[in-house]
């Protein structure tokens, strides 16, 4: 494998099929010739390394023979990697840093068959002042423009932990978070698709799977590799912080993703080292499937983005991300939190990006998905 930087935020990594013999027998030559050649993942610090490497690693043991570029800035939202050529950003001086090579010019590098996109995640924030759903078309439209007919995959980014030894709400959180933001990219694809464009974005369930593995790790006391830890230090085998996560925990992830891609998944090992690493990721694997087979793929299905539903989650999300404002004084945390409130609900009345008379609250998006 080698790894050849494009400035400071983006690089490539390439590799030929793998030699492991956990390949053999692991997918059919119909799920080979479905296998990506060419990644793109635009993201920020949740799809840094090393996220890219181990996705290549994941695919070339399903055979794949493949590239994939990164482009990611911390904490960028979309319309910022869009750079220069985004909507509205001209006046960003991120946009204009040489070391950080915006949309445009990455998709100049070479051709791409699959684009991993993914957003901040504080959710309702991004709606509100990065207008994700237009930002989303942007992309959407210039990766097509370069890429004719090539999917576009969502990668649900998460909230951090508000509490890394009792994760139970969060857990909560992120179920809820994650149909909201399947309403987002409904919408995104909705307006498209009124303007024409006919192929959908496909949500990438990535932190609904983390809750999953979060929810099967607490509750089980005999986790093979995970025996004698309690929740907070199963936790932390996971997350090196409150939101980052650990090579193992990005396996996990890495794992999921090129199942979705591929439509496959390698086969459990006949025999494993015994080692306690292997062993986790042995674990991890089987949690994995588990969520496979709990959400098929593809999943197309009618979301139903109310404004009773989005409007119940304003107030989840406004309690949920702003405990960390705790420490400004009661006074201080009560305005701030009332302010959130009327700023994202009167965001959320007008719709997740409302445009043309398309509805949020009849579109359709697709959860998972076959390349």
């Amino acid at each position: 494998m080698s790894i050849a930087v494009v400035g400071a935020a983006a690089g490539d990594i390439r590799g030929g099929a793998s030699d492991d013999p956990a390949r053999e027998g692991a997918t059919s030559r119909e799920g080979i010739g479905r296998l990506p050649r060419s990644i793109l993942i635009s993201g920020h610090s949740l799809t840094d390394m090393p996220f890219p490497g181990l996705l290549h690693q994941a695919l070339t043991v399903l055979g794949g023979d493949l590239t994939v570029t990164s482009q990611h800035f911390p904490g960028a939202s979309i319309r910022e990697r869009l750079g220069r050529s985004g909507d509205g950003a001209a006046d960003s001086a991120r946009s204009r840093d040489s070391a950080r090579p915006d949309f445009a010019e990455v998709l100049a590098q070479r051709s791409f068959d699959v684009l991993i996109i993914t957003e901040r995640n504080g959710l309702l924030d991004a709606l509100a002042w990065e207008d994700t759903v237009t930002s989303l078309q942007s992309a959407r439209q210039r990766f097509h423009s370069a890429n004719p007919g090539a999917p576009i995959y969502f990668f649900v980014p998460w909230n951090g932990v508000s509490d890394i030894h009792a994760p139970q709400q969060w857990i909560r959180y992120e179920q809820q978070a994650h149909v909201i933001w399947s309403c987002v990219v409904a919408t995104a694809n909705a307006q498209s698709a009124a303007k024409g464009h006919r192929s959908d974005i496909i949500v990438l369930p990535t932190a609904l799977a983390l809750a999953h593995l979060t929810q099967s790790l607490t509750s089980s006391p005999q986790a093979p590799g995970f025996e004698g830890l309690d929740d907070g230090e199963r936790m932390r085998m996971i997350f090196a912080d409150d939101v980052h996560l650990t090579p193992l925990g990005a396996s996990y992830v890495a794992f999921l993703t090129s199942a979705w891609l591929s439509g496959d998944a390698p086969r459990r090992p006949a025999s494993t080292q015994d080692d306690l690493l292997t062993r986790r990721q042995v674990h991890l694997q089987d949690i994995g499937r588990r969520f496979l087979h709990e959400h098929p793929w593809p999943q197309a299905r009618q979301e139903r983005c109310s404004l009773a539903r989005r409007l119940a989650f304003v107030a989840r999300y406004v309690a949920y991300t702003g405990q960390s404002h705790r420490q400004a004084g009661p006074l201080a945390y009560g305005w701030r939190q009332f302010t959130r409130l009327l700023q994202f609900t009167w965001h959320v009345w007008r719709g997740f990006g409302h445009e043309s008379g398309v509805p949020a609250a009849t579109a359709t998006t697709t959860a998972g998905g076959r390349a």
